[in-house]
């Protein structure tokens, strides 16, 4: 049985945070890769990928160094397009999913749903539940998007991406908010959180 294969792009120039998140996706049985993009520099990728690809994640790791003045968005961006996996996730460095979320978003998105469909967790911030920031503008009858969360790989590249006039931030919700425009809608997989802690 074909299943789908999940692909991480994360934007980072945190070291101390990607060992941290590489530990929580391992604890997952689903088909992943995790693209690193930042200003890396060789001795920090060489140095990383020697440990995550030995000892940390038994699933392809791979780094993309851009220069220092790349901006975050379109670090997320540059990893998007090297993801070869059928969903997409571009989370920040700093998440932690809880165990088996992964493999629950996967078995969620291989049902019948709109290819502009989005699949999340319960969000947590430094402990504290943001339930109300998966909101747009934090307002509970805006549409729930998917902070952290996992879409369809094709869907984001017929959407064009993350938009390169973004700075820094909303370039999510602006992201999101195309898809739910063309229908989509975010399920939330109940048990699981998405944990931003820094």
């Amino acid at each position: 049985e074909d299943t789908m294969k999940v692909s991480f792009s994360v934007a980072t120039n945190r070291r101390q945070y990607l060992h941290r998140f590489c530990d929580a996706l391992a604890k997952n049985d689903a088909e992943l890769e995790v693209i690193f993009v930042g200003p890396l520099g060789n001795p920090f990728a060489d140095e990383l990928s020697g440990a995550l690809l030995q000892d940390r994640l038994p699933v392809p790791v791979r780094f993309i160094n851009v220069p220092e003045e790349t901006l975050t968005p379109r670090c997320w961006e540059i990893g998007a397009r090297a993801a070869t996996g059928d969903l997409l996730a571009l989370p920040p460095d700093d998440v932690i999913y809880s165990p088996g979320f992964v493999d629950a978003a996967v078995a969620e998105a291989s049902k019948l749903h709109s290819p502009y469909d989005m699949f999340t967790a319960r969000y947590l911030h430094n402990n504290v539940d943001e339930f109300s920031a998966q909101h747009i503008w934090s307002l509970d009858h805006m549409p729930l998007l998917p902070v952290g969360g996992i879409t369809y790989t094709a869907a984001h590249h017929e959407l064009g991406g993350v938009d390169n006039r973004f700075k820094g931030v909303f370039w999510d919700c602006d992201l999101y908010m195309s898809m739910v425009q063309m229908g989509g809608g975010t399920t939330m997989i109940d048990g699981y959180t998405c944990h931003e802690l820094h």
